[in-house]
Formats: structure tokens, sequence, C-alpha cells
């Protein structure tokens, strides 16, 4: 499995092979996290003897090609969980810091009441 490198951006995130079957899978940002999507190609050589790409299948390869598909949506479930999980501990984490920052404005408010007058309530007719 090769993962993309950060000066080919085009390419893919990830690549699986079996033998000459290859299954490559992309990721983009969508509204609600990242999708994938996955190009299944098989390599041969051609009569020139230059190597290239196609997307038919003979009867013989389909079932490798399952499970090769099986495989690349096994690690596409890995990385959707992965960035759950990271989504889940940055709410968390946001929570906890919402929850210090309020307390510390009512600290805050508490001790300036308290610089302010007495400690004591108001007595809103004493206006």
């Amino acid at each position: 499995m090769n993962d993309r490198t950060q000066e080919n951006s085009n390419a893919p995130l990830f690549e699986l092979r079996d033998g000459n079957l290859r299954s490559a899978t992309w990721e983009r940002e969508g509204e609600y996290g990242p999708q994938y999507s996955t190009k299944m190609t098989k390599l041969y050589k051609n009569d020139d003897g230059d190597f290239r790409e196609t997307t038919s299948f003979g009867s013989k390869e389909l079932l490798r090609l399952s499970e090769l598909a099986r495989e690349t949506h096994q690690e596409i479930l890995l990385r959707q969980r992965e960035h759950a999980h990271n989504r889940k501990s940055n709410r968390e984490k946001s929570e906890r810091s919402d929850e210090r920052d309020q307390s510390r404005f009512k600290n805050d408010r508490q001790s300036s009441s308290r610089k302010r007058g007495t400690g004591k309530p108001r007595d809103s007719r004493a206006r």
C-alpha cells in the first residue's frame, strides 16, 4: 500500500495490488467528512511491449478482483472510523475547553461582584 506523497496531490491516497490487478483510491473532503472514490484496473503489456491499463476483466480475474475490492473497502472503513474518532475527540476537547471558559467567566463575575460591594444582594427597591 502506498500513501500519497505531498509532491503529487493528484496521486491516489492509497493503492492495493494483487498481481496485475490494482485498486487506487482517492480522497476528497465532502460536506460531512472525507469521501472516497476507487478505480479498479488491470495492467497488461500490449503487442509493442508497453504497459497499459484496462478496466475490463476476464472471468478468471473476477474472484481476485472481488477480494481486492473487499480489502479496499476495509481500508476505507478504517480511515472513516479514524476520522470519526478524531472528530469526536476534538469535539470533546472543545466542550471541555468551553466548560473551562464558562467556569473561568463565572469565577471572574463572582470575584468582581465581591470587589464592587459588600457581597450582599442588591435590593431593587433601594434605587
